[in-house]
């Protein structure tokens, strides 16, 4: 995807989730012009007018309200600019949850360099899940993931921005290798076998993939039976589940825990502190306060 970002310079590449955000995402809406011909284009020259911080209070409020369709590069990155940075924060607590727990689900304490992870990640959107992991256990061990990622989604211009981030230099060590998939049907058991070894922990993630209103109840079934063979065949297997806290959100998640016959329950939720982008001149993000459902469940 052309975002219009300037290349930089090899001692200036991104290390952080922050920095890589404003390359991939900030750079490329922060000009003035673009945001303003992108207004008259989407939304009406009325709103043009209006000046961009209204615009972008408009346009937090069509995107919170999904009344605009994430079909267009501009959109999804607007779509990555409010969003990303929640999730990101989301998935983090959930993380450091996991590991104040007993047992310790996700990242086991005896982890060292020998530890190979193939996270399969569904509704990746743009790889916000994936690298959340990965600063979180450099943080923790001190030492680089090994991870093979495999992101699904429908959105083409949601797998672009996530190769955007799977590409940029230091945000990712050289330890992980990336793939992306519109679906879950396009990899057979069989690739993920080869994938998996003895020493393989097999992380599986359905970050804010439940309460998405194009995931059908065969998708959701699919799924399950998805994850149930593919679990079969790893030594450790484990689903990380985190979603809006509405009861109505939940509701595809009960019927994924049914078919993999485990207990229908609702998750517990959570309530965290996140950063939020919410004008473009702002040079640090605000600080809110959020709450998600979540849950880490024990497969093999």
């Amino acid at each position: 995807m052309n975002t219009n970002a300037s290349a930089q310079p090899a001692e200036s590449e991104p290390t952080t989730f922050l920095d890589a955000f404003q390359a991939v995402v900030l750079s490329p809406i922060q000009d003035e012009a673009n945001v303003v011909e992108r207004t008259s284009v989407e939304y009406g020259p009325q709103r043009a007018e209006a000046g961009t911080e209204l615009f972008d209070v408009l346009t937090w409020r069509l995107l919170d309200n999904a009344q605009v369709a994430l079909d267009t590069p501009a959109r999804m990155l607007w779509y990555c600019y409010h969003y990303m940075p929640c999730h990101f924060d989301a998935i983090s607590r959930l993380l450091l949850l996991d590991r104040q727990t007993e047992p310790r689900l996700i990242f086991a304490d005896d982890s060292d360099d020998s530890d190979e992870y193939l996270v399969l990640d569904f509704g990746c959107g743009p790889m916000t899940a994936g690298i959340a992991l990965n600063e979180f256990y450099k943080a923790q061990f001190g030492s680089p993931l090994r991870m093979n990622y495999v992101g699904f989604d429908t959105s083409r211009l949601a797998i672009n921005i996530a190769s955007e981030f799977a590409a940029r230099d230091g945000l990712f060590p050289e330890t992980c290798a990336f793939a992306f998939r519109s679906s879950w049907d396009e990899v057979s058991l069989a690739e993920c076998v080869r994938s998996i070894k003895p020493t393989t922990r097999l992380l599986m993630i359905g970050s804010y993939l439940f309460g998405q209103d194009q995931l059908g109840s065969d998708d959701v079934n699919r799924l399950a039976d998805f994850v149930r063979s593919v679990s079969e065949v790893a030594t450790n297997a484990v689903f990380v589940y985190a979603n809006a806290p509405q009861a109505e959100r939940q509701a595809k998640y009960q019927v994924f825990l049914e078919r993999l016959s485990l207990e229908n329950h609702l998750p517990p939720v959570e309530t965290y502190k996140y950063r939020a982008f919410r004008k473009l001149r702002r040079s640090n993000p605000m600080v809110r306060t959020g709450r998600f459902s979540y849950e880490v469940i024990k497969l093999k």
